[in-house]
């Protein structure tokens, strides 16, 4: 971790030798190395602003941002979003008006990003729901009509969610849109299927038969859309 409490500073320090000749030294030590009180905050604060291996790495010009780089080994995904879940717990403890945490780096980019996407995920996936829904009861005016392409719906997302955790699939800002392009081919091929049928009973087709001229006649084409 680095910030203004343990940043090196790093600073030349004339001296004269032991032959009366004067020469420079670099001085390392730190900003803060003792505790200080609050008298000498301003003064620190001046030393800090002035020095431009500080300014605008961890602290900003007008001294109103200062930041604290945290630095972890390599982890996986999961584990870095826990880290950042826990450096938000911490932060929040010190949020008061006037003063606010905020987070950046990749590995906040990414939580955010993943926390972001499940919440789409879910509602985009239901408002896709909710619009076929009405869709199928505008069009076919009866409960089979919403049930029956519903069943189909339902049991390809979830075949298709299961899968994808089998596999170790992630959940990205392209996959989130699955639910909602199979809720769109679903109701696709549901809608072919059930229009001819229903036109074949209408004609005074048998229940079976209108069945097998249904899937017959629209088999092929279905399937490749599903492909």
């Amino acid at each position: 971790i680095t910030s203004l409490i343990n940043i090196r500073k790093t600073q030349g320090r004339t001296i004269t030798t032991d032959e009366g000749q004067e020469a420079t030294e670099l001085v390392v030590g730190k900003l803060f190395a003792t505790w200080p009180d609050e008298h000498a905050l301003p003064a620190i604060k001046a030393e800090a602003l002035s020095d431009p291996a500080m300014v605008n790495r961890v602290v900003s010009s007008d001294g109103r941002y200062a930041m604290i780089i945290l630095r972890t080994q390599f982890m996986t995904e999961e584990d870095t979003e826990l880290v950042h879940d826990e450096a938000q717990r911490i932060g929040g403890r010190y949020e008061r008006p006037g003063f606010s945490v905020y987070y950046g780096g990749l590995p906040a980019l990414g939580g955010s990003l993943r926390r972001l996407i499940l919440s789409e995920f879910a509602t985009l996936g239901g408002l896709a729901l909710l619009t076929f829904t009405l869709v199928m009861l505008l069009i076919f005016r009866h409960p089979l009509g919403v049930i029956g392409p519903l069943a189909v719906v339902a049991v390809s997302g979830i075949w298709t969610a299961s899968l994808m955790a089998i596999s170790g699939m992630p959940v990205t800002m392209l996959s989130q849109i699955i639910p909602s392009f199979i809720i769109c081919i679903g109701m696709g091929d549901s809608v072919h299927i059930i229009s001819v049928y229903r036109d074949a009973r209408r004609k005074g087709v048998e229940n079976e038969r209108a069945v097998i001229h249904a899937v017959a006649m629209c088999g092929t084409p279905v399937a490749f859309t599903t492909l």
